[in-house]
This record gives structure tokens, C-alpha cells and sequence, in this order.
């Protein structure tokens, strides 16, 4: 069995699953020390967050089916008083985390509180076929495109996830078969089987909304050839893996849920970078890339 996942008790949730995983792998300390304060006030603001509505959603069965996902990442629409609340509380969680970009983003947060960065364009960081804006806030802020696109998303996260709350459950009678978020249509940052028969599931590596998959398929390249995959793991962690495919050279970790108990989504796919290290050391390349899955990176 798995924890409670209220969002009532995601902060606690969250530092005692970080106890947890210090005693256990201690060579990740400086990992966890990094990202620790940044989970647990992206979990505290998101509590704190106003319901997010349906209204004016048109949910199109039919494009659902043909593999649309019900919003785009700028339908996660953000206040400038929202956003600056964003900046308030995260940015010294961010700070305590990476002291070496302290610099950079007390002149993001600057930027936002001026106005010189909206909330439309910190969303629109995040969307595919964003590099021409993201140069532009790059050139004026004078701050590397990699590091802009971090802090964004580290700020607009906890209104995805509510905003993808909102949505959850989807209807029965829709079928979803892609490996991509059906909300926001990211790619997933973990898979795990759960559930007396393994069901497959795949929890999103921006709004967190998880939903069912094939167990035997690939989400990035959908690829089913057995052949075509492989999984590694550390024998004393078994129930911990990286699922390669070596069609599309992607991987995502997995988790085995079914006899595990404590186990924090939250905080699951950190607490498995040894195995993306593994992974990107024999060639392959994360499905989604988190804050903590580029090796070598921020």
C-alpha cells in the first residue's frame, strides 16, 4: 500500500519520506538537501492555492480519443498576484536549495515583481517550440535560458497540479492510450505498478495527474518489442528501476508499489537519480527532464 495522499499533509509527507530516504541512500544527501525546501513550500502553497474551476472547459470526446490533451500548458492561467505569491514563497526554498544561482534569481524575482516578467510569459517558458521567448527573457535578464526555464517551472508547478486536480478523475467512458499527460500532455517522470494485477500507471512530470498505461510499451516512442527494452536495477532496491528502450533511447524509472508501503510519489522519482545516473551513463536520455534528472545540470 501506498500513503495517504491528501493534500492536507503533503508537507509532512513530504520531510518524513526525506528522513527516510537519507537513512537509506546517503550517498544522495546533497541531492535531497537541494531539493527538499523547494517540495515541501511548492506543497504548502499549493494548499493554499483557490480551487481552480472548470468553467469553460469543452472537453472534445473525440479529439481525447484521437490523443489531444484536455488543456494546453497556457491554459494554466496565472494572476500576477499569483505569480508574485509564487516568487514570495519559493524563491528562498530555491535559494537554500542552489546558493549558486542566488544571484539570478533574486533578479528573476526582481523582474517579476516589476512586472517585466508576466505570468504569460513564465507560463508560455514551458510550452514546446519555446526557445524564441525563452532567448528574449534570457537577453534581457542576462541569465542563462537553462536557469530561466528551471525557476519557471519550479513556480508554476503547484498551479498546474491544482488546476490538474480540478480535472481528476476523468470520465469513465474516455480511453486514454498515449505515454503523455491527457491533461497537459507532458511527459511522465515516473512509472509504477500498483494494485493486486500490476497496473501500469505513469504519474506526469508537470501537473502530476497519473493515469493507466500498457505495461509492456514505451511512452516516449510507443514502441511494444520486448526486445526493444530493458530494465536495470540495483539488487538490494529491486523494486526500484529505469525502464530503457533502446527504439527511441529514452527512459523513465519505475517503481513497484504493490508490496512497498510508505511510499511518497512526491518525492518517488528523486529518490531514484542513482538510477538515472545509470541510465545516462549507458547513452540514454530521460523521457521528461525534472530539476534533478540532468545529470551534471542545474
Amino acid at each position: 500500500m501506498t500513503e495517504s495522499r491528501s493534500p492536507g499533509q503533503a508537507p509532512e509527507r513530504i520531510r518524513t519520506a526525506m528522513v527516510r530516504l537519507r537513512k537509506d541512500l546517503p550517498q544522495l544527501a546533497a541531492i535531497f538537501d537541494a531539493f527538499e525546501p523547494l517540495l515541501v513550500e511548492q506543497a504548502a502553497l499549493k494548499m493554499d492555492l483557490p480551487p481552480r474551476g472548470k468553467e469553460g472547459l469543452n472537453l472534445d470526446p473525440d479529439s481525447f480519443a484521437q490523443g489531444v490533451p484536455i488543456l494546453a500548458k497556457n491554459d494554466f492561467v496565472i494572476s500576477d498576484d499569483l505569480l508574485k505569491k509564487a516568487a514570495d514563497r519559493l524563491t528562498p526554498a530555491l535559494e537554500k536549495g542552489f546558493p549558486r544561482i542566488k544571484e539570478q534569481l533574486g533578479a528573476i524575482k526582481k523582474a517579476i515583481e516589476s512586472g517585466e516578467i508576466s505570468p504569460e510569459v513564465c507560463v508560455s517558458m514551458m510550452s514546446q517550440g519555446c526557445e524564441e521567448s525563452l532567448e528574449a527573457a534570457s537577453s534581457s535578464l542576462q541569465i542563462e535560458p537553462g536557469i530561466l526555464k528551471f525557476v519557471f517551472a519550479r513556480l508554476i508547478k503547484p498551479f498546474a497540479e491544482k488546476q490538474a486536480e480540478s480535472l481528476a478523475p476523468l470520465p469513465d467512458n474516455l480511453v486514454w492510450n498515449k505515454g503523455y499527460c491527457p491533461i497537459c500532455g507532458s511527459w511522465p517522470e515516473l512509472s509504477f505498478l500498483e494494485g493486486n494485477e500490476g497496473r501500469r500507471w505513469l504519474k506526469c512530470s508537470f501537473c502530476a495527474h497519473e493515469w493507466s498505461f500498457a505495461r509492456i510499451k514505451c511512452p516516449f516512442c510507443e514502441t511494444e518489442q520486448q526486445d526493444k527494452m530493458e530494465m536495470i536495477f540495483s539488487k538490494d532496491r529491486a523494486f526500484e528501476r529505469a525502464e530503457l528502450c533502446y527504439e527511441c533511447m529514452k527512459y523513465v524509472v519505475s517503481l513497484d508499489v504493490r508490496e512497498q508501503i510508505n511510499v511518497v510519489r512526491e518525492v518517488a522519482a528523486l529518490g531514484m537519480v542513482y538510477l538515472d545516473v545509470l541510465a545516462q551513463e549507458k547513452g540514454f536520455e530521460p523521457g521528461a527532464v525534472c530539476g534533478w534528472n540532468v545529470i551534471g545540470g542545474e
